[in-house]
């Protein structure tokens, strides 16, 4: 017993496959190759293939780059490029650079005896297959931005990715989407460019990439026209004060350009635009209209020719896209720009108000000892020339004139922000007694007015500097035109008292609590036994708090600081005023402060008056501010807030013109609020406008209703441009409950990297420039879905004979790679196999032990995407034969007769009849019976030697299987 449950022991032990027990011609038989053909060039690695050859238990392969094998590709292993396998069929899991491969196979013996070499076979990788170009057709214009600039082309098999590459050059070196070190890379067919071009040719090509990121054949060479279409459709100039002849402020104006997010204006005084002849503008506005922010400086042509080349400013427009490249000129309407020619009013005037008689009749020269020169505020002037000089006597050699260029010390050559003119006396270092204050003393020093000396006097208005920094004037208005003198200085009688006596305060100017819109002209009544005057104004009663201190020496005085304009800021409280007189001319011996000459006035001027955008009014593009003039602004200070009292201003503008066209975008969908104010000749803001409110809305893009719904590849996503934009959002919900953000200058969008299944949501906003670098963002478009899904591979075939198993299907351009799965049962729970293959084709090497048991199989392949997700499967079975449970009771000897049973039995371990069982080997003649209803077969055999005997069974439905029992 002992004996014969060791044999049973050593007959279970050997239990493996094999053909036949004779191996001795083994080694010299080769397997014979089948596919693919010798030589045989190929896009890419094919499924080897091969004859069976009898009494192989297993085989060999190998791929190399050379015929000796030594570069065996991706190196050994299951699906690399040397393995095992029981299949006459045999994959590479990954793809491999072109060029030429060899390939051979060998079998193995059940005994691990190997066979001979096949005779190798080339096989040449060329991925020849490019890309077709399809969209848009060569030589065809975009014309941006109602056309996008969208690349289609037909996928090729085995690629995965391809490379966009766009340039301006045919051979693709200058690119402009991408580089040479990171080319722009998709997995699409279809690429909706993210930027904008300039104007131009472009040339562009795709190459493929396979799974292993080996390139394959560029396409051809395409080309493309990107045209932008940027005339505007009308140019206009407007006066953003219509019936004010005195001040011109141009308001330039267009029609908006599809796709411009930016205007790039010029105002020249060239009409060749020449260096060095553009006055205007540096900033670049998003709006449709601009108003200089500095003044131009007056230049005219002839003013009554039509001809172009008369006018004294000439303008012009162009776009400019999100990414800064620039449209054609567009060229308005030449002008000229002009400053008043007269100062209104203009006339002589005394202490008292009245205009001094003549003292001859048959002169016509106006004799006064309180000469002030007075005038109307003129629209858009801050501040006035003041031109005095002697009125020269005839000479032998010259007549009577104004002598515009003396230089003598009773000349003045003054700028004030007054609207009138006083001599102003010298105090030296006098200032009045009891006076705490460190303002100095305002005089004329050495400028003095000559007793019996006539003199000419003329006024120009001034407005701010233009854009080279030059002063801004009108021309000269002289009283009496310029050719005869406008007063003769009198000198006052002498005092008839020797203590000073009060003037009457009833009769000082401005009066008792008097309003004034602009600087006043103090006047009084002349002080007996006085010589001189000093003016004092202060913010309070008390005069601590003194803002003006000037001499002079006649009972009048129009506040100016030297030859520096200057101004009384606004106030909500009265100002204070007094008049100190003084025995001596320059200023010495004065007086204390008198209480009863005091005086107050209120300097309130009025603001400017908002006209658009008011009352609530919903602005869709940018807003242009537009407001009146004020008298005696030297230039205007805009705000803009969201809350009416301007706590945190959202913008702060100061412009010389009265109207504002933002170059930054607002808040939108929200309630605004803006005032203006004008500017003094010091810088200091007078009275605020009335608040005034609007709405500022942005455009939505519209998406196209033409957008695909579902889909396995990526798609192109399309939108309506909006006016302004300088970019766009498109915000993605995915599936798994992720987000994503993608901005992008097109109003197309293609994603160059798109996995996982499910319903996407996807929208878009509009972004508008502001303040810096920074963007706002409109409203988000209504969200749409997108349904993606990855069917099963197309094309699936399942080869299976008696030797070999292969399955194969065609390349789809959603997958990356390739999952096949292997079970014994449909619900692939436990797989016996699985793999991820780059090819499109795969052979399991069948030595997994789930393979061993045989039966009913079940395989299925999908497509995984780069985000490795797992597309729809398609599946399919096959049969392999079962191995059959064999076990052998007994003992054989040597030259013994003995008895031993051999036992065959199902995978589940039930008796399998009728099976054909061969014994044969150490000198004992062939002899074959069948297993009856237990599944036995018994033989009285007797070994001539000693080895082992092969016992062979043979089943319909089992794999052939021998064992063999030793022979002592």
């Amino acid at each position: 017993m002992k004996l014969r449950h060791l044999a049973s022991i050593a007959a279970i032990a050997t239990l493996v496959p094999a053909a036949t027990a004779h191996a001795a011609p083994f080694a010299s038989r080769s397997p014979q190759p089948e596919a693919p053909a010798a030589g045989a060039t190929v896009q890419a690695l094919p499924s080897f293939t091969w004859k069976a050859v009898k009494g192989a238990d297993q085989y060999e392969f190998q791929l190399a780059g050379d015929r000796r094998f030594g570069s065996i590709v991706l190196g050994t292993g299951r699906g690399k490029g040397s393995f095992r396998t029981r299949n006459t069929a045999a994959t590479v899991d990954k793809t491999i650079p072109d060029g030429r491969y060899y390939w051979r196979v060998r079998a193995i013996s059940a005994g691990g005896r190997a066979g001979k070499w096949a005779t190798a076979r080339a096989v040449t990788k060329a991925w020849s297959a490019a890309p077709q170009l399809t969209e848009p057709a060569d030589g065809a214009t975009v014309s941006w931005p109602s056309d996008s600039l969208v690349l289609n082309w037909k996928p090729v098999g085995h690629a995965t990715t391809y490379f966009v590459s766009i340039a301006t050059d045919p051979g693709l070196s200058n690119l402009v989407v991408g580089d040479a070190s990171k080319p722009v890379e998709t997995q699409g067919t279809v690429y909706a460019l993210k930027t904008t071009l300039a104007p131009g040719t472009y040339y562009w090509a795709i190459t493929p990439l396979d799974a292993q990121g080996h390139r394959g054949t560029r396409s051809r060479t395409a080309s493309f026209k990107w045209s932008w279409p940027s005339r505007s459709a009308w140019l206009a100039k407007d006066d953003n004060q219509p019936g004010l002849a005195e001040v011109f402020d141009p308001r330039l104006s267009w029609a908006p350009v599809a796709g411009a997010a930016r205007y790039q204006v010029e105002v020249s005084t060239a009409q060749s635009f020449a260096t060095g002849s553009v006055v205007c503008c540096t900033e670049l506005t998003t709006g449709t209209s601009l108003s200089p922010a500095r003044l131009l400086a007056n230049n005219t042509g002839s003013g009554v020719s039509l001809d172009p080349e008369q006018f004294g400013y000439w303008w012009r427009m162009r776009a400019i896209d999100a990414d800064g490249n620039a449209g054609e000129w567009n060229y308005g309407p030449a002008f000229d720009q002009t400053y008043p020619a007269q100062i209104s009013g203009l006339h002589l005037r005394d202490n008292l108000g009245d205009t001094p008689a003549d003292a001859d009749p048959a002169t016509p020269v106006v004799d006064t000892s309180a000469p002030a020169i007075v005038w109307q505020q003129v629209p858009g002037a801050s501040s006035y020339e003041v031109h005095v000089v002697p009125y020269d006597q005839a000479t032998a050699t010259s007549p009577l004139r104004c002598n515009w260029s003396s230089t003598s010390n009773d000349t003045w050559d003054v700028l004030t922000a007054s609207t009138g003119w006083t001599p102003l006396g010298s105090p030296v270092n006098h200032r009045p007694t009891g006076l705490l204050t460190g303002l100095s003393v305002a005089g004329d020093g050495v400028h003095q007015a000559k007793d019996g000396t006539a003199y000419c006097a003329r006024v120009r208005a001034r407005r701010d500097r233009d854009a080279t920094g030059r002063e801004v004037y009108s021309d000269w208005t002289p009283i009496a035109g310029g050719t005869g003198p406008a007063f003769r200085f009198v000198a006052p009688a002498a005092p008839s008292g020797s203590t000073l006596t009060t003037a009457d305060g009833d009769d000082l100017e401005p009066g008792f609590a008097e309003q004034r819109r602009w600087m006043p002209l103090f006047t009084w009544k002349r002080v007996d036994g006085a010589r001189g005057y000093f003016v004092v104004v202060a913010r309070d009663k008390d005069f601590t708090k003194v803002i003006d201190l000037a001499f002079t020496n006649v009972p009048a005085y129009a506040p100016r600081r030297n030859t520096a304009p200057w101004t009384y800021p606004d106030e909500t409280t009265s100002y204070f005023w007094a008049v100190v007189p003084t025995e001596l001319a320059n200023g010495d011996f004065s007086s204390q402060l008198v209480d009863n000459a005091v005086r107050r006035f209120v300097k309130s001027s009025p603001p400017p008056e908002p006209i658009s955008p008011a009352g609530g009014q919903v602005v869709a593009q940018q807003p242009t501010f537009h407001w009146s003039p004020t008298l005696g602004a030297r230039s205007y200070t805009l705000q803009v807030a969201q809350d009416p009292s301007f706590g945190e201003p959202i913008a702060t503008i100061t412009t010389a013109s009265t109207a504002y066209t933002s170059s930054a975008t607002f808040p939108a969908d929200t309630g605004l609020y803006w005032r203006v104010r004008a500017n003094d000749e010091l810088g200091t803001g007078l009275n605020w406008s009335r608040v005034e409110s609007f709405n500022r809305t942005l455009p939505v893009p519209s998406p196209d209703p033409g957008n695909p719904t579902s889909g396995s590849v990526i798609a192109q996503m399309h939108w309506s441009p909006v006016a302004g934009a300088v970019s766009y959002d498109v915000h993605v919900d995915q599936p798994d409950g992720t987000k994503k953000d993608f901005t992008v200058r097109s109003t197309s969008f293609t994603p160059t990297e798109h996995y996982g299944v499910g319903i996407w949501r996807w929208k878009v906003r509009a972004n508008f420039p502001t303040i810096g670098s920074q963007t706002v963002p409109g409203g988000y478009s209504p969200a749409l879905g997108f349904l993606r899904h990855m069917d099963p591979p197309a094309g699936v075939k399942a080869i299976r004979t008696s030797s070999r198993l292969l399955v194969t299907w065609n390349p789809d351009p959603a997958a990356k790679r390739y999952r096949v799965e292997v079970a014994d049962n449909d619900s692939f729970d436990k797989p016996i196999e699985w793999v991820t293959t780059d090819n499109t084709a795969w052979a399991p090497d069948l030595t997994r032990p789930g393979y061993h048991g045989g039966g009913r199989m079940y395989w299925r392949v999908a497509m995984v995407d780069s985000g490795r997700n797992v597309g729809a499967y398609a599946t399919g079975s096959f049969a392999l034969p079962r191995t059959p449970g064999i076990t052998a009771a007994g003992t054989l000897r040597k030259g013994r007769r003995g008895t031993f049973t051999v036992t065959v039995r199902t995978a589940a371990r039930k008796a399998l009849r009728k099976a054909k069982v061969t014994i044969s080997g150490a000198g004992v003649p062939r002899v074959t019976k069948r297993t009856g209803t237990k599944g036995t077969a018994t033989f009285r055999l007797r070994p001539r030697r000693k080895g082992s005997v092969a016992i062979r069974v043979q089943a319909r439905g089992y794999r052939t299987t021998t064992v063999k029992l030793p022979v002592r």
